[in-house]
């Protein structure tokens, strides 16, 4: 496969939902309120009941019930409601009955929902200021996976047939079939949709966990979510791999001491929780 032939293929994807784009032209108006932001959202009564939901779940409520998608506007932040916004829209956009035998649409999306809960959790802890794109570049992570498999599916069928766990990973046989990865081609797609760089490359390098050697708090997170996510079991994202995470990512992710174990509960409680909302 080229890069030609990808990008080809990539732009007949669809564009992201009419909601999206409103609520983007609405937050670039200098003039907005959020009474103006609650109104774009609640055009769309599945999404904005979704909103709800979400911002009332374990891992966003702060202070009380909130009651209305202006509150939660109020009390998320605009970045974090675009973001939930972006990541229900994708998850519409990008969905099919089924995928592969060995892998079912809700458990894809359960894994990488479990993947945002993780890198939340991870960067409320040790970066704060990483907490709205921990969330969404958890989630969307994968996302090259399904344009793979949606549109590329004799090919990456060839992958699963050639994928043999303790030999090589998916990542490793995709590269040698297709030219690609998922990541790779994941953050091909979120260029096309016109996200940040931040979210390009969190997608992009989630893998390795630095961008070409270069460390970045961002890509750490959610690689080590992803790895959290794993360990317990959370969604199946096509492989039971558990990789080792890239030991540098120490120098700039100081997670308090028995971290993992310690908000194990917290994960389940929020997987269980958003699965349930956003599913």
């Amino acid at each position: 496969m080229t890069e030609q032939e990808l990008i080809k293929k990539i732009e007949t994807i669809p564009t992201l939902p009419t909601i999206y784009q409103k609520l983007l032209a609405v937050l670039e108006d200098p003039h907005s309120t959020s009474a103006d932001i609650a109104n774009v959202i609640s055009l769309d009564q599945a999404t904005a009941l979704k909103v709800l939901r979400i911002a009332n779940s374990p891992i966003f409520r702060l202070t009380g019930r909130i009651d209305s998608i202006r509150q939660a506007v109020m009390q998320l932040g605009l970045i974090e409601i675009r973001n939930i916004v972006l990541a229900l829209s994708v998850i519409n956009v990008l969905k099919m009955d089924t995928l592969f035998p060995h892998l079912k649409i809700t458990d894809f999306w359960k894994h990488s929902i479990a993947v945002g809960a993780a890198s939340k959790i991870i960067a409320d802890a040790v970066s704060p200021s990483e907490s709205d794109n921990a969330f969404l570049g958890g989630i969307l992570h994968d996302v090259g996976k399904l344009v793979l498999m949606i549109y590329f599916t004799e090919e990456y069928q060839k992958v699963f047939e050639n994928y043999n766990p303790g030999e090589k990973t998916v990542t490793q046989v995709e590269k040698e079939i297709l030219g690609f990865d998922h990541a790779y081609i994941g953050g091909v797609l979120a260029e096309y949709w016109s996200q940040s760089k931040k979210i390009v490359n969190i997608i992009s390098y989630h893998n390795i966990g630095m961008i070409d050697g270069v460390l970045d708090k961002s890509v750490a997170i959610v690689h080590l979510g992803d790895i959290y996510a794993r360990s317990l079991s959370l969604g199946y994202p096509g492989d039971n791999l558990i990789p080792e995470p890239n030991h540098k990512i120490w120098e700039i992710i100081n997670v308090p001491k028995d971290f993992f174990t310690k908000n194990a509960d917290n994960l389940r409680l929020s997987f269980s929780s958003l699965t349930s909302m956003i599913l």
